[in-house]
């Protein structure tokens, strides 16, 4: 039995278990079990609730959170309903130690355990932090889009976690576990969520059905299935356009487990999903504008400053700005991208008589992505193909393993390992720059269909070509500066086959005192190939094509020692290793030359080392968990901006690419608290504090006012874009600064009060306010500078949720941030800040000034600043009613 939150009575069910064997059973599920609050629910009598009791798989065995040796949290998948999570990505409300980077572009989103992960919008970097649904590792962080429904546990794993789950965990893991079928139990639910924001706007609604039948004594099937329409939280100023944040999704899942004996379990599942994006979510803060000197906007009149301040593009577009702006500009004629997802699985299970266990599981995924990032995020299509194009991620994945049972000297898993990727992505883009937009044609839909290609170096008159992408250009001298431009790269194509052999073993010196040994031997091979268009802007262009092998053997592990004080207290202290592959670049001008000098980067490494303590007191009213960790990450992987001097030239070029970016550091303190104050009130608090920055890196970026004492001399660089231009600028060196996406400090307070009513109902009231500290933008790209720094924030949750006599029917109703407290995920502004990359190129056409027409270079053009909106920047209100039979 287990308990809930509305402390109903539930059985808890082990669907191939033994129950009459006591082994490390390697149950790809886990469970939220109270072993303390079996309450009696007479009126006069009952006993008090106490904390509950977690079992979690964090070692691929059902075991108690407070006796192992792995820092971890987890939730349960009635907490995470409760709490009207939409997406995998929203985990970060309820689990702490992560944080979710969300760009614009869906492809790009980052997911940080402990400050470290990777943004991935390159193919040829696979990300630092994996995400394990069902024993599955995903290929990439775009899975975190994927629906959350019918989840038993999620989990997240600190540290890396390479012995056991294998791929690409230098940083961690986020773990996630789904119900399986039930054998003896015919079952469902429908639930329906709605919510609304503020006059009338947000709007979303997700129905959700489940249904567990048994069709015999040794078969039963699950059917999940769902469907979700998001009206988006970013007003649009169109009307008759999408809004930001828009999309819509359905899927379904079947699984069936067939039970011959007792001894023997086989479970098929089958999943399919698809879904559609619309506009992003970045809104600008200030537009970017012409850099006009004051003499030269005198005798202008106010509509005329105006008019000479506002680009083409934003005024066609009309598009908002603000400090707290959260409005878009968009039109409704654009595919602006979505995932298609088709899954299958097996895994058997089968129990010796001398109670070992034997797993089996078999994957295979087809995922295929397409995006069409807005970069200018506003209705003027000037970029139909923005780095653009489907990426398309095949995987096939198996494992076999044995586990020890229980009880004896020493107990362990171990097994071997077999992974397969292929991603593949075909890239478009295509703009119409600001220079060019000045001469263009702009139909009604806000689509370009001529744009003025002009070469801004030599003033004449435009040519307009026709805006597709499969009308060459001439183009111009320098892409970024005016006019058109066409490019295509197809056929980007990376292949990853990993083998390995893994055991990990405990080892029970005495009843208080247990060694932990672990070991991951692996290989990887990866292929590499990239087609690039000879000539850029000419479609009908032959192709090159660069390739190149890496063949990769490493040793990971694990050591740790627990030493259990009593019942209630356990330390422990661990170190650890990770690892994870090679990476490539997909660079628009790489050769086969480039590619055998410079590719590919080296593998990124991490050790870490970490000391906790798990500890229950007050006879079980008290749980106090805390773990101090102190972790390194060699040759991180990462787009940065460094300074590389190629002996061409005099002036060394301030580049900006993936390199091996150095030397990472995290450390810090993970501190858990639960206190069950009253038989029906209690608090769970945590807090992190994180100190991830930057080692011996070669990550630089434009100096500003605000660091200027700790810049270098001003010194003349050529551009990465451009090696013809040159730029005198000078840098802050980023080793040692915090790293992006990192807050020092973080605390997540839960307040929970449960109630009974005369007439038979019960439920509880959840309060819970979620903190962070400010968060740096230092991860040496190009928009990396202290003044784009994310300011502190709080935000402050409630809910009220309500269980019927007869359990047949619950609801709940939740107001998300409370105090309707404004904040953005993420910032940027494009560049440095220093007239540097823009939307639209470098130089602005001001028509209504002398000598600022499209024919000369005009005026330079301001970096903008924008910021991505969070679903719940605004607050808004929702409602959930599930219905049980």
């Amino acid at each position: 039995m287990f308990t809930n939150h509305n402390k109903k009575q539930v059985e808890l069910r082990l669907p191939y278990v033994n129950r009459t064997k006591q082994y490390a059973g390697l149950l790809p599920l886990a469970f939220f079990v109270s072993v303390q609050s079996m309450a009696a629910t007479t009126d006069d009598k009952k006993e008090k609730e106490k904390i509950e009791t977690v079992l979690v798989t964090a070692q691929k065995r059902v075991e108690n959170i407070q006796k192992i040796a792995v820092s971890v949290n987890a939730v349960s998948g009635a907490v995470i309903q409760d709490h009207a999570l939409d997406d995998f990505k929203s985990l970060t409300d309820l689990l702490p130690g992560i944080t979710i980077t969300q760009r614009n572009d869906p492809r790009s989103l980052g997911f940080n355990i402990r400050g470290i992960g990777s943004q991935q919008t390159h193919i040829g970097v696979e990300p630092s932090s994996a995400v394990v649904v069902d024993g599955e590792v995903m290929a990439r962080n775009s899975s975190l889009h994927g629906d959350i429904g019918d989840v038993e546990q999620a989990m997240v794993l600190k540290g890396p976690q390479g012995t056991l789950f294998g791929k690409n965990t230098v940083a961690g893991a986020l773990v996630i576990n789904t119900n399986r079928p039930q054998i003896g139990f015919n079952e469902g639910s429908v639930s329906l969520h709605t919510a609304e924001g503020e006059d009338n706007f947000i709007g979303e609604y997700k129905i959700n059905a489940t249904y567990n039948a048994t069709i015999n004594d040794s078969v039963a099937i699950r059917l999940n299935a769902f469907t979700k329409d998001q009206d988006g939280w970013i007003e649009n100023v169109f009307s008759t356009g999408p809004n930001g944040g828009e999309s819509d999704g359905s899927g379904a899942r079947v699984q069936m487990l067939y039970q011959p004996s007792e001894s023997l379990d086989m479970l098929f599942r089958a999943e399919y999903s698809d879904s559609n994006f619309g506009p992003g979510i970045r809104v600008y803060r200030q537009l970017d504008r012409p850099i006009i000197p004051e003499e030269d906007l005198a005798g202008l009149t106010e509509a005329e400053r105006e008019a000479a301040l506002t680009t083409r593009l934003h005024e066609i577009s009309r598009t908002p700005e603000g400090m707290w702006n959260d409005k878009t500009s968009a039109w409704n004629n654009r595919n602006f991208g979505g995932t298609n997802n088709k899954a299958a699985s097996f895994e058997l299970n089968y129990d010796f008589d001398s109670d070992y266990q034997l797993t089996y599981t078999l994957h295979g995924r087809d995922h295929h992505m397409y995006t069409n990032e807005s970069v200018a995020s506003v209705a003027v299509n000037v970029s139909p193909y923005s780095w653009a194009g489907p990426v398309d991620t095949e995987t096939f994945q198996n494992e076999l393993r044995i586990a020890s049972p229980l009880g004896g000297k020493v107990d362990y898993v171990m097994g071997l390992f077999y992974y397969h990727a292929r991603i593949e992505r075909e890239r478009k883009t295509l703009f119409c720059n600001d220079r060019g937009l000045e001469n263009s044609t702009v139909d009604e839909n806000f689509n370009v269909l001529e744009c003025g290609d002009q070469n801004a170096w030599a003033p004449g008159e435009a040519t307009l070509y026709p805006f597709d992408f499969n009308t060459s250009s001439p183009g111009v001298f320098n892409d970024w500066i005016g006019g058109i431009t066409n490019r295509h790269l197809k056929n980007n194509v990376i292949t990853h086959d990993n083998v390995a052999m893994f055991g990990q073993a405990n080892i029970h010196f005495t009843d208080k005192f247990v060694g932990v040994a672990g070991a991951r031997l692996l290989n990887e091979n990866q292929d590499y190939r990239i087609d690039t268009r000879i000539e850029e802007r000419d479609p009908d262009s032959a192709f090159q094509t660069s390739q190149k092998s890496s063949n990769d053997t490493a040793l990971v592990y694990k050591l740790a020692a627990q030493y259990f004080v009593n019942d209630d207290v356990m330390v422990y202290t661990s170190y650890t290793t990770g690892y994870k592959g090679v990476a490539w670049n997909t660079e628009n001008d790489l050769t086969q030359e480039k590619v055998d000098a410079e590719y590919p980067l080296a593998a990124e490494e991490s050790t870490n080392i970490e000391a906790g303590i798990r500890s229950d007191w007050l006879d079980g009213d008290l749980r106090v968990n805390a773990t101090v960790f102190s972790a390194e990450f060699d040759h991180y992987q990462d787009r940065i901006r460094y300074v590389k001097d190629d002996g061409q030239s005099e002036f060394p070029i301030l580049d900006f690419k993936l390199i091996d970016a150095g030397v990472l550091d995290s450390r810090g303190l993970d501190l858990e608290v639960q206190y069950q104050l009253f038989d029906d009130f209690r608090f769970e608090f945590t807090y992190n504090y994180l100190d991830a920055a930057f080692g011996e890196s070669d990550a630089m970026i434009a100096c500003t006012d605000a660091v200027a004492d700790q810049c270098t001399e001003a010194r003349t660089f050529r551009r990465w874009f451009d090696t013809s231009r040159t730029q005198t600028l000078s840098l802050y060196s980023l080793s040692g600064k915090q790293l992006a996406n990192a807050p020092e400090n973080q605390f997540k307070l839960h307040l929970v009060y449960d109630f009974e009513m005369a007439s038979g109902w019960d439920g509880y009231v959840r309060a819970s306010y979620n903190w962070q500290d400010d968060v740096s933008p230092h991860h040496g790209g190009l928009e990396s500078h202290p003044e784009l720094t994310t300011e502190a924030f709080g935000i402050t949750d409630v809910s009220l949720t309500m269980y019927s006599p007869d359990s047949k029917w619950n609801f709940s109703l939740y107001v998300k941030n409370l105090f309707d407290e404004h904040y953005y995920v993420n910032q940027s502004n494009y560049g440095d800040g220093q007239q540097d990359l823009s939307i639209g190129g470098y130089f602005v056409a001001v028509p209504e000034l002398p000598g600022g027409t499209a024919y000369g270079l005009g005026y330079w053009r301001s970096a903008p600043k924008a910021g991505n909106v969070p679903r719940n920047f605004n607050r808004y209100f929702g409602a959930r009613v599930t219905y049980n039979f």
